[in-house]
């Protein structure tokens, strides 16, 4: 779902829910334009910018840290670096980290929580509201909404 890997693109770069230009990416993706390129404006954006992160080492670790939750090992660490060395840019190593099922297993509960917010609520949500939905299993709404239970889509 286009949705999941662009909110996690959100969690991964600026360490928050999105805000609701989610959707504006969606539909950049949806018009042709690849996750590798949307994920180049996360990391030239300017909210990016102002964590200071300029050097490849601080970019990695700092994904190893939001992503991962944890700190590079020996080998990991000198792979992306090397891989950066040899003309990757940010935005294309970034999806590789988001996309991972590692991260994707560890963010389900969030990025289920961010699409219930802002794709049925339509709006950001609050501290308790988000917490409270990741707990209860907003994922259990959307399923019975997907099955046709619940009559919501997102994007209504």
């Amino acid at each position: 779902m286009r949705y999941g890997r662009i909110a996690r693109l959100y969690h991964a770069v600026f360490n928050r829910t999105p805000d609701a230009r989610l959707a504006y990416w969606v539909d950049r993706w949806q018009a042709g334009d690849t996750l590798d390129h949307i994920a180049e404006f996360f990391v030239v954006s300017g909210e990016f910018l102002d964590q200071g992160l300029t050097d490849p080492l601080g970019f990695v670790t700092r994904l190893y840290e939001n992503v991962l939750g944890r700190a590079p090992d020996a080998e990991g660490l000198a792979y992306w670096l090397d891989q950066l060395q040899q003309g990757a840019t940010w935005g294309q190593v970034l999806p590789r980290f988001t996309q991972s099922p590692e991260y994707r297993a560890a963010l389900d509960s969030r990025v289920t929580a961010d699409l219930y917010y802002l794709g049925f609520l339509n709006r950001a949500p609050d501290a308790s509201g988000y917490a409270f939905s990741i707990y209860c299993g907003a994922s259990s709404f959307l399923d019975r909404t997907k099955k046709g239970r619940g009559g919501l889509r997102l994007g209504q």
